[in-house]
């Protein structure tokens, strides 16, 4: 019994000591390799050891590159003095723990000239970069701390009340960041440059510039208020009212629509000027700003009826057809009752002073599933007057709307009005003319406006 006692005890003791080394263990392996262990703390001590032998050997050349300068006149700038000292350009081997340098001026950018570099970058074989500041008039320096090149760090864009996407960089500890071409957009606003106050306090970027990179960083969208120009309409006459357009200066700006109205008159177009000898812009045109102001006046004129229930105006028309009947200049409309090709025509020019062309046409009935009555007008005469069709049957230079054939539209007593817009004709005067085929039908009004 006494020596199954001894037996359990010595058990228990054995398993205590396993357990109490396994706890020493983890304590030693801790204290090793931890975050704060022996193992980091000596591999730090010896990274930066090596950092300051570095740091005394620049510092060495340069101290011998002043005093050379003081014995000897050099031409070279004292930046470019120190970098051929490094690199083995100046009596002397390339320090083999550099791995190669690069001259830079305040904004990072690499000048021509060497006077005005004054940012010397060393990177060194381990993956370190040393910054050493030039003043080539005075020949000092000033050294900063070293990075590490392995360390990278987020730069982060910021459109600062502004709309819009931009990926965020990733740049190595101590490396130089390209600012971007903005992509960012506000409403009213323009892009002034990057800055890393959102408020703007500090230096502000251009697109293009460079900046160290020593920490996260959140460079932000730095914007400048817009002095928007006033478009202003005036009813030049007319009635009603319409609303100031704010538009940026040198953009491009759809009109509105007129909405003003005059009684017995017709909108014609805008002009900057109210009696019209200024520019002109249609309705619904598109204008280009420029820095200042503007107001546009409507311009009115009275419609302009060459046919009016029965009413022929001072722009008397030409029935012609291939074979008879001619196109009917009734009392009260103009009929045609056929299926040849006939012609209606003024032999008058109008104008181009009218947005419109307006026909009031009825189908009496449709003869042929090919049968249309076309209206429009056209910038040319023909080039043989009246004489004959060959010029008028389907010409090139045709501007025409009009009905074609359709059950829903023969015989349904109904007139119908079709419009043709004007303002795509680019001539200072045109002929009215029809064209019908096929289909009888009956007009009671033409006019402009």
């Amino acid at each position: 019994m006494k020596k199954e006692y001894n037996k359990g005890i010595t058990l228990i003791a054995l398993v205590i000591t396993i357990i109490i080394l396994l706890i020493l263990s983890s304590i030693i392996i801790a204290t090793l390799t931890g975050e704060n262990g022996l193992l980091k703390k000596a591999t730090d001590a010896m990274n930066q050891t090596k950092k300051q032998q570095y740091l005394e050997e620049i510092k060495l050349e340069i101290m011998e590159e002043q005093m050379q300068r003081k014995e000897i006149k050099k031409e070279e700038a004292f930046i470019r003095s120190i970098y051929d000292r490094l690199m083995g350009n100046a009596q002397k081997e390339k320090k083999t723990w550099i791995h190669h340098a690069t001259m830079y001026n305040e904004e990072y950018v690499t000048q021509t000239n060497d006077n005005d570099n004054t940012l010397l970058v060393v990177e060194t074989i381990e993956g370190y970069e040393i910054f050493i500041h030039v003043d080539n008039e005075k020949l000092n320096t000033s050294i900063e701390e070293i990075y590490e090149i392995e360390q990278n760090y987020p730069v982060i864009f910021d459109a600062n009340t502004g709309t819009g996407y931009m990926d965020t960089y990733d740049i190595r500890a101590g490396g130089l960041c390209t600012l971007p071409t903005n992509k960012f957009s506000k409403e009213n606003y323009s892009f002034v440059g990057w800055c890393q106050d959102p408020e703007g306090n500090g230096k502000i970027y251009t697109e293009g510039s460079k900046i160290k990179i020593t920490q996260q960083t959140t460079i932000y969208a730095i914007w400048k208020e817009i002095e928007l120009i006033t478009i202003t309409f005036n009813a030049n006459g007319g009635n009603g009212t319409m609303e100031p357009l704010k538009v940026t200066p040198n953009t491009k700006k759809i009109l509105p629509a007129n909405t003003f109205s005059k009684s017995g008159y017709s909108f014609s177009k805008w002009n900057t000027k109210p009696d019209g000898t200024g520019t002109t812009y249609l309705n619904n045109s598109e204008i280009t700003t420029e820095n200042t102001d503007i107001t546009l006046y409507a311009l009115w004129t009275i419609p302009l009826y060459i046919y009016n229930n029965g009413s022929i105006s001072s722009y008397p028309m030409v029935s012609k057809s291939y074979s008879s009947p001619i196109i009917s200049l009734g009392t009260n409309t103009i009929s045609y009752n056929s299926g040849t090709n006939s012609y209606l025509y003024c032999s008058t020019v109008i104008p181009n002073a009218y947005n419109t062309l307006h026909v009031s046409i009825k189908a009496t009935a449709s003869l042929a599933s090919w049968a249309a009555c076309r209206v429009g007008v056209r910038p040319t005469y023909g080039s043989d007057g009246t004489s004959s069709f060959s010029s008028w049957f389907i010409p090139t230079d045709w501007y025409a709307t009009g009905m074609a054939a359709s059950p829903s539209q023969a015989n349904d007593s109904t007139y119908r009005d079709y419009t043709l817009s004007l303002t795509g004709i680019n001539a200072s005067s045109y002929y009215f003319f029809l064209h019908t085929a096929g289909m009888n039908w009956s007009i009671n009004k033409i006019w402009f406006e």
